[in-house]
């Protein structure tokens, strides 16, 4: 029977839409319904690696059996994907904030009531659950600041929503019904019509200053006799009822949710007793990373990440309050010491800073000793600081990590990014590259450095596409975490250091040119060659054994610098060492490898053969650069054993040089360079002598291509740019110069940077962006400009004589116009207190070590409104290869509430800075190291203060010689153009003391720049001008003027102000809580034959103190109440008699600013009592009064206002505020109390402002002043 051909057509598709459904679901892809299917294995490039064919050959080799440890920014353990493993069993088996970011202070004891309610520390009543039993009945609270923990990308958006859900809708009606009383209000009835007014006024002032601070939620912790809970109020209500009661995740697996609007999920650690709770709120990076390594999907397994059979060990190490989430040396050695208790196999770090050197640190010594001594793995990300050479980071310059780079596959271009062209595999521009400052290759491996994964539950997503190393780095961490499941299923033993030496040598060559080489490394990671390998290789005697290059203090040989140039010879040595374990002492005895050495360049040439044994060996290696050409060259000496030369080399000696391609030349032309995406083009050039500066000018001619692709026809092309020198000791960026632009098309794109003669060559790198599609012809330029000053920095000691900068051209003509311009002043403090303490268990490290902390205490007052910048110099640009692991400051205001904080800078562009106001702060600073003598160097260690001067910045006068500096005339020196290699000479005359200021101390600077010349190009900005040269000037003492008598507000007066007995004497007061014996104190001091002045300033101190004393006493205490009152008026009227009321107005004139200087000090104190003495007196009549105004306290009301700005001074509006409640004006009250919080927040006015809205009927304005109590008041400082 012969079918007809519609059905045999018919027939014949649907046989081959079967077949293809068939082999798409053994591709990883699944059916859409209408034929077409979706690239699921390119979500997260599994094949590239050779991950996806391993496991259909292994499929129980999918990680079970693997614990690994994610150090990043927190991992959801409610992320879709990261719940159970292949196995069933737990995905995320431990999460921990190692950053101390989430640490709440839980000491706060306190039982139940007979209800069983307690007040929480937020201020609200708390219901507990019934079934809740804790131990003798006690209880710890803290209180959740949420916006404190929390990273601040989604405040914006949950603040908009609360504001939508608790204020609009109430205070839209209060306005409106605010406005219709305004207009139904009689004229004639004054008072009422000027409290609907303030009202109406206040109202809109709620409105336009509302602030919201984020949700404060108590937290309760207790324990039942057996372990210890703990539960967070999520409801912001107090009503915990129902809330989630958690344990340390580690024993439960359980998490809590803070749902409505912001869906985060949180788990807990309790430690210490009960006394602190390790709250972890994961954020997006690290729940990506996690994804990418090992996310597992039952139901679609075709999303899977790398190795979804491990387990995962979740360490926050990002500070949330630092720029959202950066690392700090305290969160790493934490981690790490975790990890080597826990038995952790592989971890994954995805975080990267510059470094100053790699072979010291605390950072570095945890990584080696969990490497060595307990067989870690440790994937790094090199960073995305590339195209320019050195640029990997800290954590890839160690020879102990496996440094992972980022490459782009053609199937990734379409599946990820849904481009419609293909380009070969290349490395993306920005990955950075190697060698390290000390020539270790740096890159070690790399891996697809993109994915779309799995992100928080509170971003509203289920997943999304990032891109970097950060995502190489799982990738490859996942590769190797399924190498090692198979391992440990077959039971054949790895070390780290035999892992890396197989993968090395097993992956996949991509582009062998010498560029490509340092940013990839050795290739892509290549899981079944590495597994085969290692089960091949799995008994060599070397297995185990820590292999270590050294060249003359460097891990390879770097030649980049002219002295480095030529034909050398270097000593090479060969470190074994076994880690420290009993089993290996024997092995260690007979270990001894013959190595066959050979080099891939015929330009590097070394000794035949060498024998090593445990300890170190030496053989000999020459390097001839003298022929090669210009450019980048790479050529590696391999040392292979002897008798398996395909078991791959057994060591390494990297070797990279740079020649330059011009030489002392100060206008370089490059003409017609073509530039493929993706494909950095480098230029090496020896800084002439007596340059300082470069302009460097880029122009995009045209397309290379014939006939470029419509979708690169736009006239704009994104290009990455590189100009950078290295320094001995110095990171990457110090010396760097790095943009990202568009370059419009046949337009010039200039810039400027500076350059030295003194260090290496200057590179030049830049790179078409790796997604486009058409390559491009550009041309540029560099023009070197030369004025050097004689000395590098110039610091200038006020009082010196005119200080004379010398300056010299370079070898062209310069343009000479110099000036000067100081930003900061610089107050370096030393700390009032100090301690050294040990810290917890999970500080300790595994050979017993314990680590303690040095918290230093610094004070300080700012007299005026400035943005500051707290820094410690000694230790703020190190981090991994610091001594000190940890180096924490928080900056707190009067309250204790933390206004900024703070860690090592190591050049990140992160803004350290507050803006403060008037006012008392506090700085803490916690540094940290298991040797106590180490720690006790610092006990004096002084943080400089730095703060931005008000524009304009302060300028120095520049005159032409000292004659017109002492005559101080008019005559300036005038810009001239030096010829090549001329010396010209200029003095520099400091500003007057009135533009440094009033408050400036001895111990003071201020710093800014030099500049000679401004370029056509140049920007007059210190952090961009490359031709600025950095300017100290070191203040002296201030003058305080004659000594003599003592008449209050005369010259005379200010010396017995200065009286270090006084001082010490009026400091008592604050000291001694019984009024008795201060009263007897304040008796004492008067009648100790001290002048009128002194005498004010006693009365002073004692009224100030009995005003504190005040303010804590509760209503309850009545008859303390009254004698404090009694006390208080009676220091009123001795200071209102001492001061000369109308001499005082005299002094002070129409502007206070016009006091002389002399006698500014005695008139300021006599401000000060007096209008004190006035608050304090009329503050007591308020009190007293019923329901009508009190004559003598208006009289007293109106000679204030003489001596202070009634609309800004927080004691007039208090006043007012006060005396308007009495008189049942609550609108007016309230308008007067948000006042003075504006100018002086206090716990007490906030209060007070919160039953004033209560007695309007505005609830929501009530609840919302009391929330921000917890906030702006807390009632400890935060933890470390």
């Amino acid at each position: 029977m012969i079918l007809p051909f519609s059905v045999l057509c018919y027939t014949l598709q649907a046989v081959f839409l079967l077949v293809q459904q068939l082999v798409l679901k053994l591709l990883g892809k699944m059916s859409i319904g209408d034929g077409t299917s979706y690239p699921f294995l390119g979500l997260i490039p599994k094949r590239e690696t050779g991950v996806y064919d391993f496991l259909r050959k292994h499929p129980t080799f999918d990680g079970r059996g693997i614990k690994m440890c994610i150090m990043d920014s927190g991992v959801d353990p409610g992320a879709e994907g990261l719940q159970v493993t292949t196995t069933g069993q737990p995905k995320v088996i431990d999460i921990l904030d190692a950053s101390g970011a989430g640490d709440i202070d839980t000491s706060t004891v306190v039982e139940a009531d007979a209800e069983g309610f307690l007040t929480g520390l937020t201020g609200r009543k708390l219901h507990l659950n019934r079934n809740w039993h804790a131990e003798d009945g006690k209880f710890h609270l803290g209180v959740v600041r949420l916006f404190s923990v929390v990273s601040e990308d989604y405040h914006d958006a949950w603040k908009k929503a609360r504001k939508m859900e608790k204020w609009m809708p109430r205070h839209a009606e209060v306005v409106s019904v605010a406005m219709q009383r305004v207009a139904a209000a009689p004229a004639s009835d004054a008072q009422t019509k000027e409290e609907l007014d303030a009202q109406l006024e206040v109202a809109k002032l709620l409105d336009d200053k509302y602030e919201d601070l984020g949700p404060v939620m108590d937290i309760v912790v207790f324990h039942d006799g057996k372990i210890w809970w703990a539960a967070l109020d999520t409801s912001e209500t107090g009503d915990l009822t129902n809330a989630a009661l958690l344990t340390d995740y580690r024993d439960q697996f359980k998490y809590g949710t803070i749902g409505g609007i912001y869906q985060i999920n949180y788990t807990l650690n309790i430690l210490d007793d009960g006394n602190r709770v390790e709250l972890v709120i994961p954020q997006e990076h690290g729940t990506h990373v996690a994804s990418i390594a090992a996310a597992h999907f039952p139901n679609t397994p075709e999303r899977n990440g790398m190795a979804p059979g491990c387990q995962i060990v979740s360490i926050k190490i990002g500070h949330t309050l630092l720029d959202g989430s950066n690392e700090t040396g305290t969160s790493l050695v934490r981690a790490f010491l975790y990890c080597m208790k826990n038995g952790v196999d592989i971890v994954n770090i995805s975080y990267n800073e510059p470094y100053n050197w790699s072979d010291g640190g605390r950072v570095f010594e945890a990584i080696e000793m969990a490497v060595k001594q307990y067989g870690m793995i440790v994937c790094v990300a090199n960073g995305n600081a590339g195209p320019g050479l050195t640029t990997v980071g800290s954590l890839p310059a160690s020879p102990y990590t496996f440094g992972i780079g980022a490459y782009v596959t053609p199937d990734m271009m379409k599946e990820l990014y849904g481009l419609t062209h293909k380009h070969p595999a290349l490395m993306y521009n920005w990955t950075s590259r190697g060698p390290t400052l000390n020539g270790h290759l740096g890159a070690c491996v790399c891996a697809p450095g993109g994915a779309v994964a799995s992100i928080p539950t509170y971003t509203l997503k289920n997943s999304s596409l990032f891109n970097g190393t950060s995502m190489a780095s799982p990738n490859a961490c996942g590769s190797l975490a399924v190498v090692l499941s198979g391992l440990r299923a077959r039971q054949i033993p790895w070390s780290a250091f035999h892992v890396r030496r197989g993968m090395e040598f097993t992956a996949k060559k991509l582009d062998q040119t010498a560029d490509s080489r340092l940013a990839h490394g050795y290739g892509v990671v290549q899981v079944q060659e590495t597994f085969e390998w290692l089960c091949k290789w799995a008994k060599e005697p070397e297995r185990d054994v820590d292999i270590q290059v050294s060249v003359e203090h460097g891990s390879g040989i770097y030649i980049r610098h002219p002295n480095q140039l030529g034909d050398c010879i270097c000593t090479v040595g060969v470190d074994l060492t076994y880690p420290r374990k009993l089993e290996h002492y024997a092995e260690a005895a007979k270990l001894c490898l013959n190595v066959a050495l050979s080099t891939t360049a015929d330009w590097v040439r070394s000794a035949e053969f060498v024998t090593i044994s445990t300890g170190k060996k030496t053989f000999k290696a020459e390097v001839k650069t003298s022929h090669l050409a210009p450019g980048l060259h790479t050529a590696s000496i391999l040392g292979h054993d002897a008798r398996y030369f395909d078991k791959g080399p057994v060591f390494v000696v990297p070797v990279t040089v740079c020649i330059p391609e011009f030489k002392n030349e100060w206008a370089i032309q490059k003409n017609g360079m073509v530039f493929k995406p993706g494909h950095p083009l480098r230029t090496f050039i020896q800084v002439p002598p007596g340059a300082t500066w470069a302009e460097w000018r880029l122009q995009l001619v045209d397309y290379h291509d014939s006939a470029p692709c419509p979708m690169d026809a736009s006239p704009i092309l994104n290009f990455e740019y590189h100009a950078m020198q290295l320094s001995q000791n110095a990171q990457y960026k110090t010396h760097m110069f790095r943009e990202t632009t568009a370059f419009p098309l046949r337009r010039v794109v200039s810039v400027v940077f500076p350059v030295s003669d003194r260090l290496g060559f200057l590179e030049l790198a830049v790179a078409l962006f790796w997604n486009r599609i058409s390559s491009v012809v550009m041309d540029w330029s560099l023009d070197f400009h030369g004025l050097k000053p004689s000395v590098p920095e110039i610091v200038y000691q006020e009082g010196e004589a005119y200080y004379r900068v010398d300056v010299d051209a370079g070898g062209r003509s310069e343009f000479l116009q110099p000036s000067v311009s100081l930003t900061h002043l610089v107050q370096p403090i030393r700390p009032n207190e100090f301690s050294i303490s040990p810290l917890s268990s999970r500080d300790t490290w595994p050979d017993g070590r314990i680590t303690y902390q040095l918290i230093l205490q610094y004070q300080f007052s700012m007299t005026k409104t400035a943005t500051v910048e707290v820094t410690c110099p000694m230790v703020m640009d190190f981090l991994y290869e610091n001594e000190i692991e940890g180096q924490m400051w928080k900056l707190y205001d009067a309250n204790k509430r933390m206004l900024r904080c703070g860690e090592a800078r190591v050049m990140r562009k992160i803004d350290f800075t507050a803006k403060l106001n008037k006012g008392d702060f506090v700085v803490y600073v916690q540094l940290r190291h298991d040797n106590r003598k180490i720690l006790e160097r610092f006990q004096d260690m002084v943080v400089h203060l730095r703060k931005k001067l008000t524009p304009p910045p302060i300028t120095f006068d520049i005159v032409p010689t000292y004659l017109a500096a002492l005559r101080g005339g008019d005559e300036k020196f005038k810009s001239c153009i030096l010829s090549p290699h001329q010396s010209q000479f200029f003095f520099l005359m400091p500003p007057s003391s009135d533009k440094l200021g009033k408050s400036v101390h001895g111990s003071y600077f201020v710093d800014g720049c030099l500049y000679f010349a401004v370029s056509r190009d140049q920007p007059a900005d210190a952090k961009r001008n490359a031709g600025a040269f950095p300017l100290k000037f070191i203040l002296a003492e201030p003058g305080k003027g004659k000594a003599g008598g003592s008449k209050a507000g005369s010259k005379e007066g200010n010396k017995d102000l200065d009286d270090p007995v006084l001082a010490h004497q009026v400091a008592f007061f604050d000291k001694i809580s019984d009024l008795g014996k201060k009263a007897e104190l304040y008796e004492s001091f008067l009648s100790d034959n001290k002048s009128p002045i002194q005498q004010l300033k006693v009365h002073h101190t004692y009224l100030l103190s009995l005003a504190k004393a005040l303010d804590n006493k509760k209503q309850a205490e009545s008859a303390s109440l009254e004698k404090l009152a009694s006390a208080m008026t009676t220091t009123c009227d001795a200071i209102i008699a001492a001061v000369d009321e109308k001499e005082l107005l005299a002094q002070l004139g129409a502007q206070p600013e016009s006091v002389e200087e002399e006698v500014r000090p005695s008139v300021d104190l006599q401000k000060s009592a007096l209008t004190d003495a006035l608050y304090h007196k009329c503050m007591q009549l308020n009190r007293n009064m019923e329901d009508k105004q009190d004559p003598v306290a208006e009289a007293l009301g109106l000679r204030l206002r003489k001596f202070l700005d009634p609309k800004t001074d927080a004691r007039y509006a208090e006043m007012m505020g006060f005396r308007s409640n009495k008189l049942g004006l609550h609108g007016r009250a309230l308008k007067f109390s948000i006042q003075a919080l504006e100018d002086k927040p206090t716990l007490k006015g906030y209060k007070e402002a919160a039953e004033l809205a209560d007695k309007l009927n505005w609830p929501h304005v009530r609840d919302y002043l009391l929330e921000k109590l917890p906030v702006l008041f807390p009632n400890k400082y935060d933890l470390f």
